[in-house]
């Protein structure tokens, strides 16, 4: 009797650390504020043309991404404290033309990552020049170590030409 109360707490206690082995959920902490520090269009000379969102957690980074970017662009802040901040850039690709943004729209904390909302827009007239462009939005928020996730989002705001 006395061994099978042994065998039953041992099977019990290894359930219970298996359960606990598994995946905690997520808990949603609330909004993230985030600075606007630039956001517009670049041409076509930058130097990569895919998807990229960039986390930039110290000065040597920030200054090779204000290096790497046209002299035209226009930054609200250009010194960042990283010790309580960190920057990140989100870039779209190539665009046929300057009609297009992107922006980011949300950052929400949660116990094990930050999710961020990332908007695509197509601003559509009825005639646009062509020129090779490339948007982007670049913000400031709270330094933080979690896992970054990012969430895309469309607009296509498209009119009727007569």
């Amino acid at each position: 009797m006395k061994t099978k109360n042994i065998i039953t707490v041992l099977l019990l206690t290894l359930a219970v650390s298996f359960s606990s082995c598994e995946e905690k959920e997520s808990v949603k902490l609330g909004a993230l504020s985030f600075t606007c520090i630039a956001q517009q269009n670049i041409g076509s000379r930058y130097e990569k043309g895919v998807r990229e969102n960039i986390i930039i957690r110290n000065q040597r980074g920030w200054e090779n991404l204000k290096m790497s970017m046209c002299e035209s662009v226009i930054f609200n802040e250009t010194e960042i404290d990283f010790r309580n901040y960190q920057i990140m850039a989100v870039f779209d690709e190539e665009r046929p033309d300057f009609l297009w943004s992107i922006s980011v729209m949300s950052i929400t904390e949660y116990s094990d990552k930050i999710v961020v909302d990332i908007t695509v827009e197509s601003h559509s007239i009825c005639f646009s020049l062509p020129a090779i462009s490339r948007p982007f939005h670049v913000v400031k928020l709270p330094a933080s170590r979690k896992r970054i996730e990012f969430r895309d989002g469309y607009k296509f705001n498209n009119q009727d030409c007569d």
